[in-house]
């Protein structure tokens, strides 16, 4: 999916991210962002979540080594959303 926002910077040099991006790609407050340029273009997304496989009953889970946000009806409703188009 794809989605276009008008943004700006203030004077700080900071940039709000519009609750409708952060909605739709599920971030909060205090979580971390990788910033890159590419193709004289910068491209904002959610850090991987760090994570390990553990054995529970016998079973592998992957499992995050930081807190993460919960996952929400809306957001996995919207990514399925996403992956039917």
């Amino acid at each position: 999916m794809r989605s276009r926002h008008i943004i700006t910077m203030d004077r700080a040099s900071r940039l709000v991210v519009p609750k409708a991006l952060r909605d739709q790609l599920a971030v909060e407050p205090g979580q971390p962002l990788r910033a890159e340029v590419r193709n004289g273009r910068l491209e904002i997304e959610p850090q991987e979540v760090a994570a390990e496989l553990v054995e529970r009953d016998g079973i592998l889970v992957i499992t995050p080594t930081e807190p993460v946000p919960p996952l929400t009806r809306e957001a996995v409703r919207d990514l399925l959303d996403d992956l039917r188009r």
